[in-house]
């Protein structure tokens, strides 16, 4: 019986010290967030332009892990894995271009906009009031002279 009282008597006491110590611990006011990308979303954003980004940058994002997948990996022949460098910078210079065109379109007084760069294409989705002749081909003009290539330029307003 003593053995027992004894055995009882420590884990109380642990379970009280454990209990004292996280009450008194610091309490953390702001939560750290698990996808830093929200973070980024300026004020007066439309959210429907900052969803799509988000899931733009979410898809080239596992692109390029599949392909330092493959690099990782020794199943992959040399040449596979130089094929898989390529397709990661050519997949990080498309993430760059579209940014780059994001903020060019904004800087034309455009409040938001979404760019999309395929392998012949450019899709650009912005918001207008005046949906003029005019803007789309300023749009056209400057996405071409930023890509320096004549590409298909698709220009839609919401």
């Amino acid at each position: 019986m003593n053995r027992q009282f004894v055995a009882f008597l420590s884990m109380f006491s642990l379970v009280l010290v454990l209990s004292i110590y996280y009450v008194m611990l610091p309490s953390k006011t702001k939560k750290p967030s698990a996808d830093p990308v929200i973070n980024n979303v300026e004020e007066g954003t439309d959210p429907y332009f900052d969803m799509m980004i988000l899931e733009q940058e979410t898809q080239h994002k596992e692109v390029i892990d599949q392909q330092y997948d493959i690099i990782a990996s020794s199943e992959y022949t040399n040449a596979e894995k130089a094929i898989a460098l390529e397709l990661i910078e050519k997949e990080e210079q498309t993430m760059k271009s579209e940014k780059d065109l994001r903020d060019i379109i904004i800087g034309m007084g455009k409040p938001t906009c979404f760019v999309e760069i395929n392998e012949k294409d450019v899709y650009v989705l912005t918001v207008s009031e005046n949906k003029t002749m005019q803007e789309v081909a300023e749009i056209i003009f400057s996405v071409q002279d930023y890509l320096h290539a004549e590409m298909n330029v698709q220009v839609s307003f919401r």
